[in-house]
């Protein structure tokens, strides 16, 4: 959390564009009932500990950066997916289970490391990444300006914002007319 923390600073610092998106789900994936799951109350109460609340938490290593600031920089996000069931509006929490970060649409990190104090303070869990930094790169955009990105990770984020936001199909049916 402190090398996020620091570059959040960094940004809010320079006044520079710079935003990181974590999507997580919505609550862990436990067959347990809320009132009585013992474990899916530890684990979103980790979770919760190590973005807002813990003495390690991001928020509490951007304490320098007013509150109504951080948004700009740093956002957690939760996926639903929706449809209709007998013709009443069903929604579905979709469970991320990815362990993804893609970088300015040039390099990808994909591993097994948690957002969550376990794996990040570096002493419990044992983790393991593959980063893919893009050699190909084609013209793109950032911030309104040219910029050169990556085929492989802006690809992989547009496929997977897509599929998120329920658009795949869409495009599919756009490329068999």
């Amino acid at each position: 959390m402190s090398i996020l923390a620091d570059r959040i600073y960094r940004a809010y610092q320079n006044r520079e564009d710079f935003h990181a998106m974590v999507i997580i789900p919505l609550k862990p994936e436990f067959r347990e009932e809320w009132d009585t799951g013992r474990d899916l109350r530890l684990v979103s109460y980790w979770t919760y500990a190590t973005i807002y609340r813990g003495k390690n938490s991001l928020m509490k290593r951007l304490e320098g950066i007013p509150s109504e600031v951080i948004p700009h920089y740093f956002s957690v996000h939760c996926l639903r997916t929706h449809g209709s069931l007998m013709g009443n509006l069903v929604t579905e929490v979709v469970y991320v289970h990815s362990k993804l970060m893609i970088v300015d649409d040039r390099v990808a990190i994909i591993g097994s490391a948690n957002i969550n104090d376990r794996s990040m303070l570096g002493d419990r869990d044992s983790e393991v990444a593959v980063i893919i930094q893009d050699n190909d790169m084609m013209e793109g955009e950032m911030n309104g300006q040219p910029y050169q990105i990556g085929k492989f990770s802006h690809s992989l984020r547009s496929h997977l914002l897509k599929e998120h936001l329920g658009l795949l199909s869409e495009v599919n049916d756009m490329r068999r007319h």
